[in-house]
């Protein structure tokens, strides 16, 4: 609310640098978030984008915020973060040749040091579904092999979400 008591609209292009600025400031201010004494962590201004981070990922749908992709000849691997309130989803889904050997999972991380193992995906719920190695950057009956691993890190990162809300 404004001085007058009166609601302000919030638009897109305000949501959009409001985004921008919590992102660029975010790591810079975890770490030293992380580096403090408890008694300093009260007044910390990571607090504050905390709650921004809440109110926007509660507006918005969970999209990544980093991922790299690797690969060799016989793997390729997805590892993407998410962020969800005060919480941040490493998704890692490595996709070999043989199925036993392949995996995918969640871990969630917080600026005060806690990490928690969410989900161990097997990789029969979904290694079929995704190409090859050799076929990774897509034969007509696949779509492209990194692309089929961002969607199974997305069905991840979609289910810690509802694991473990904000």
């Amino acid at each position: 609310m404004n001085s007058n008591g009166s609601a302000r609209i919030v638009t897109p292009d305000v949501i959009a640098a409001i985004e921008a600025v919590t992102d660029y400031t975010w790591l810079s201010e975890e770490a030293d978030y992380g580096q403090q004494d408890l008694p300093d962590r009260a007044g910390h201004i990571f607090n504050d984008l905390t709650v921004i981070r809440t109110w926007l990922d509660q507006a918005d749908s969970l999209k990544p915020i980093l991922e790299t992709f690797g690969s060799d000849p016989n793997t390729y691997t997805l590892d993407r973060h998410y962020r969800h309130g005060a919480w941040t989803f490493r998704v890692k889904v490595v996709r070999d040749y043989y199925p036993h050997q392949s995996w995918a999972t969640v871990k969630a991380f917080k600026a005060d040091g806690v990490s928690i193992d969410i989900i161990d995906y097997p990789p029969s719920n979904w290694h079929r579904n995704t190409p090859r190695c050799d076929d990774r950057f897509g034969p007509k009956s696949f779509e492209p092999g990194f692309a089929a691993l961002a969607r199974v890190a997305d069905e991840l990162a979609a289910q810690a979400v509802l694991i473990l809300p904000v």
